[in-house]
Order: C-alpha cells, then structure tokens, then sequence
C-alpha cells in the first residue's frame, strides 16, 4: 500500500481491502510508515494495520520508511512495535536489517514474529542462513570459503540461464554480478569485464578462472 494510501479514511481502507478480496488476496500487505524526520502520527497506523486485518488480510510486513524516504535516513521501528502489539496476525520488521546482529535487535526492539531482508541479500544471499544460525546458537558463522561463494555463484548464474535462456540471462547475470562484486575491493577489473561479456560459457569461465575452476557446462 503506498503511503498516499495510507492517508486515506478509514471507510475507504475498508472499501479498498474488500475490493482486493474480490480477487487475488495477497497474505502479506506491506505498509509504508511515517518519515522519521516527521510527524509520526503511530494511533493512524495501528488503525490501518487493525482495518487489514478486519478485512482479512493474513499477515503484515512493514517497512520503518515511506516512499517518499526512499532509503535516506534510518528506518523507524517504534510504530513497527505499536502496529505488532496492537494486531493478532504475524508482523515483519523490514528495514536496515544488514547483519545477525541488526536481526535480533528489531525482533527485541518491535517484538515481531520475523524480519525481511531485502537490500542486504544483493550479492550476499548467504545472509539468510547466517541471521538463521545466530538466532538458533548465538554463535556467528565463519566467514564463507572461497570456494563456497564459487559454487554459490556458479549455481546462481547457471540458474538464471537456465531460467531465462542464454542471451537474456547473461544481462540479468550482470546485475547479480556486480553486488558480488561490490563488496570485494581490487575487483573492479574483473566485474568491469565480465559486463561486457555476451555468451554465458565465457561469463562462467571468467568468473570461475578467478578460483581456478575447470568450467564444464551442460549444453
């Protein structure tokens, strides 16, 4: 629901909801809050949030910015906390979640019964199973071995070519490419090279070269 919606009466939340159910219903509704350089007004919110739920919707995940945020400033979870207090359906904490650690503090802080991740997955899809792990044992994982990410990489890469046939998966690839990339400083050559590459088996063996890795791909 975009933050314009937000403001709408509740009346025309209900009409709006009860149209949805006339057709596709989504199980979770994301709910854009309050900029946190502004007026927090959290009693509208919890309405909204309670109005959803009136109407049927399952569940919640909320995001601590509005549209109009875009990703400037900090995201805001109190309002995160009074929405999940005030409803019965299972709310998820989005926003800023960029590390295990980052993870159990907003369940702490907004007492939800999950967290999404969005941003922080480019590149680094491992994230899952490393917020997993921490909030299981406490302990933090090892960092991945290089051999890991290979393999990690290589599936992925194969994946979207399988997915989307050669040519149309290779662009996709090199988006995917670039956020591996981005975190390792001195690849920079390397992720400027494998943009420009054309054909998934040189894509593919550009890449795994760097960990000298014999490239077999079915045809």
């Amino acid at each position: 629901m975009s933050h314009a919606a937000g403001r709408q009466a509740p009346r025309q939340l209900h009409l709006n909801i009860n149209i949805l159910h006339s057709g596709f219903v989504p199980s979770a509704w994301r709910l854009p809050e309050a900029d946190p350089q502004a007026f927090i007004d959290v009693g509208h919110y919890v309405r909204v949030a309670q109005i959803a739920e009136d109407c049927g919707v399952q569940a919640l995940a909320i995001h601590g910015r509005t549209r109009a945020a875009m990703y400037r400033g900090d995201a805001e979870h109190e309002t995160v906390r009074a929405i999940k207090q005030s409803v019965g359906i299972p709310v998820f904490a989005n926003g800023d979640i960029d590390s295990p650690l980052r993870a159990r503090e907003i369940l702490a802080v907004t007492g939800c019964d999950g967290i999404m991740i969005g941003r922080a997955a480019q590149g680094r899809p491992w994230i899952f199973d490393e917020v997993n792990f921490f909030l299981r044992t406490g302990k933090l994982r090892e960092e991945l071995a290089r051999e890991k990410v290979r393999d990690i990489i290589r599936a992925h890469l194969e994946d979207l070519y399988d997915f989307y046939g050669d040519e149309t998966g290779v662009r996709v690839a090199r988006k995917h490419l670039s956020w591996y990339f981005r975190q390792h400083h001195g690849q920079e050559a390397l992720r400027d090279r494998l943009m420009r590459i054309e054909t998934p088996q040189e894509q593919l063996a550009t890449l795994l070269e760097q960990y000298d890795t014999r490239v077999c791909r079915a045809a």
